[in-house]
């Protein structure tokens, strides 16, 4: 949601095709200080935000612990494997049988295969290039405080806030501001969750979109389609 400024007087303009408020603008800041009062509604209160950090550091602590249960499975496979190695070298050093030989040493060859099959999906596993507090430090900080990053984010980051707070674009009405379709699915789900009294009705209701600014086709005053 970026604006086309003037030098006198940012705004917006609508340039819905359809849309019987078609050349109305509104002074950017009167928009925007709308779409920041949403941003700041979805703060959640300072026991919700605990809550979310100690969320995340559960499902981060089981999924290390998911991948450690595999890889402790896999070293234990991987030792196994060796251990039939053995029995089979020393079975071929007690045969003179060259047909028992070559069966040997072709069951040796599958276990070394599967062997090295094994070592792979353990360096596929992986482990964290970073800690968690680094790793989830930026989203963390995003689901609490999206306003945060709309009011100190670049361009980029501004257009990034509104695709990862709401599912769809948002539509201004000029008589009764912003009308929303849905939250993006991590709101979403902390709303629904925790049923947070500060998200407003009107953020939780969809409407059909009539008479509506549609945000990003904003231009200048008297320019031309």
């Amino acid at each position: 949601m970026m604006p086309c400024l003037q030098s006198f007087y940012p705004y917006y303009l609508c340039r819905g095709r359809g849309c019987s408020k078609n050349g109305k603008s509104i002074p950017r800041a009167k928009l925007e200080g709308a779409f920041e009062a949403i941003l700041r509604s979805l703060q959640p209160s300072a026991n919700l935000v605990a809550v979310i950090k100690e969320m995340f550091r559960d499902i981060w602590n089981e999924e290390q612990g998911t991948l450690d249960d595999r890889r402790k499975a896999m070293a234990a496979e991987i030792l196994k494997t060796e251990k039939s190695i053995s029995q089979l070298l020393d079975r071929i050093l007690d045969s003179d049988n060259k047909t028992v030989i070559a069966a040997y040493e072709k069951r040796i060859n599958d276990f070394e295969i599967q062997k090295t099959i094994l070592a792979e999906k353990i360096d596929a596993l992986g482990k964290p290039t970073r800690p968690y507090d680094e790793l989830f430090r930026t989203a963390i900080e995003f689901l609490v405080n999206p306003w945060n990053l709309w009011n100190n984010g670049t361009s980029e980051e501004k257009r990034m806030c509104q695709k990862l707070t709401f599912a769809s674009s948002l539509k201004y009405n000029l008589q009764e501001g912003f009308r929303m379709t849905d939250l993006s699915l991590p709101f979403k789900l902390l709303d629904s969750f925790f049923n947070e009294k500060k998200c407003s009705d009107r953020l939780r209701r969809a409407r059909q979109p009539t008479d509506f600014i549609q945000i990003g086709k904003s231009r200048r005053f008297g320019q031309t389609a």
